[in-house]
């Protein structure tokens, strides 16, 4: 992005979310399962009342994993957030992004994380003025909405579970005292980081 950004839902692929009797499925795209011909996906049913979750997984047209997990064995939730570059210009170097969030159970007695679902999209890079003038970068960019959509399905998941987001970092302050925190899910963060290591929302001071 060079100075404004806008948000759409049509440029995001997101897993199907539907909740019926106390029971969250949670299924990988529909569009992304066809762009890969039907050959992979994932469902993975929260049963909130027998306090179970099922997982389903397919690759190669085949049914190759199918597993029960109980509430009690989930530790916390991990919410991890990577980028991959779709554009450059010098001197500002990427432009333009795609994002994936990606959600997932970190379990306990053995440990291990499982995947639950993943929401990517197109992503905006801020440079400003001088992108625009002298990378030839555009005024306005369109982003996706899965920065947002991920993070509630992380507070639904949090709450059904019990159970918190990541084990949480320490308090870590700067050379003034300040302790800094993710504006996007609320976790202390290291003083030189701009943007969350969890989730790649913005980094700011904590109110002291």
């Amino acid at each position: 992005m060079s100075v404004y950004s806008a948000t759409t839902g049509w440029l995001s692929l997101k897993p199907r979310i539907t909740a019926n009797g106390g029971i969250l499925r949670v299924r990988t795209s529909a569009l992304l399962r066809a762009l890969g011909l039907f050959s992979f996906g994932r469902t993975v049913w929260i049963d909130s009342r027998r306090r179970t979750i099922a997982v389903e997984t397919r690759r190669f047209w085949i049914r190759s994993g199918w597993r029960t997990i109980p509430f009690e064995r989930v530790e916390h939730l991990d919410y991890e957030f990577s980028t991959l570059p779709t554009s450059f210009s010098f001197p500002h170097g990427s432009t333009d992004q795609v994002e994936t969030y990606t959600v997932s159970l970190v379990l306990k007695e053995p440990a291990e994380s499982v995947e639950v679902a993943s929401f990517h999209g197109e992503g905006s890079v801020m440079t400003g003025w001088e992108g625009i003038f002298f990378s030839g970068d555009s005024l306005l960019d369109w982003s996706g909405n899965q920065g947002d959509s991920s993070l509630t399905f992380v507070e639904v998941l949090k709450k059904i579970l019990g159970v918190p987001l990541g084990k949480q970092i320490g308090p870590i302050r700067d050379k003034e005292g300040v302790l800094w925190r993710c504006t996007g899910c609320g976790r202390n963060s290291p003083p030189a980081r701009k943007r969350c290591q969890y989730c790649g929302g913005a980094v700011e001071a904590a109110a002291p």
